[in-house]
């Protein structure tokens, strides 16, 4: 797994100096990846475990977080579900384990990119970019520097300069970087079929993102956050060999 370095001088809206956090436990492939991440801007750190970086993940000063763990199987996913639980961080699963159970476990874990081994480079690089570009839309958004809007529907509000969505009762409601972004897209686009290829373009960016099974998986999840709030069921509807709609009017305001 190598690459030519990119020795490009970076250009004004060029992602640099993202901190990135690599846990794995095999030192060669991380110290690879960190060494490979910093010739493209991003700043790197390696650990085994989590313990000493909860802080800073809670503060927000960590910006991506890639798990190549192998073994056991679960020590990622678990490792996905305690991030999970004290941020809101993107996590890429990088691993050797194909099955599609493994894939959806993962994204169900609260992960927001699986990528299989081997993986070149440069892909693993553009994966990064696009979970960087986010990050770094959300932080123009809370200085101001991007959209304000919110949006309402059926009592619900969703702030995305803030990240933050809430239920009929102003109680917040905990979303993954990836399920926000979905609920975005579709509040943005009301009454609109939605095809599966479009959802992927408008929530990673237009990179080489995760296969079309993620998106039906980051649906679900979706539709249990907001069902468990007391949503109607049918607030996201599959539209058969269409994708899905957002049927519930919404009002946006600045």
């Amino acid at each position: 797994m190598s690459v030519e370095p990119d020795r490009r001088r970076p250009c004004f809206g060029e992602i640099t100096q993202q901190k990135i956090l690599v846990i794995g436990d095999n030192p060669g492939p991380v110290a690879e990846l960190c060494n490979v991440a910093g010739t493209y801007g991003f700043f790197s750190i390696s650990a085994t475990r989590i313990d000493r970086f909860e802080a800073d993940l809670a503060r927000g000063l960590i910006d991506i977080v890639v798990l190549d763990i192998e073994q056991p199987r679960e020590a990622s996913f678990e490792l996905c579900q305690q991030i999970r639980s004290i941020a809101n961080t993107p996590i890429i699963i990088l691993t050797s384990l194909v099955s599609e159970i493994d894939r959806v476990l993962a994204l169900e874990t609260g992960a927001d990119d699986y990528i299989t081994k081997p993986v070149g480079m440069r892909e693993l690089i553009a994966r990064l970019r696009a979970l960087a570009r986010r990050v770094q839309w959300d932080r123009m958004e809370l200085r101001g520097a991007g959209p304000t809007k919110h949006y309402e529907f059926c009592g619900w509000s969703i702030i995305p300069a803030q990240r933050k969505l809430f239920s009929p009762e102003g109680l917040p409601v905990t979303l993954t970087t990836a399920e926000f972004d979905l609920l975005s897209a579709f509040c943005q686009r009301p009454g609109i079929v939605l095809s599966r290829d479009q959802l992927l373009e408008l929530t990673h960016s237009g990179s080489a993102g995760p296969m079309d099974r993620s998106v039906d998986v980051h649906v679900s999840r979706v539709r249990q956050k907001l069902e468990r709030e007391g949503a109607d069921s049918e607030f996201i509807k599959t539209v058969r060999l269409g994708g899905y709609i957002f049927t519930p009017p919404v009002r946006s305001f600045a």
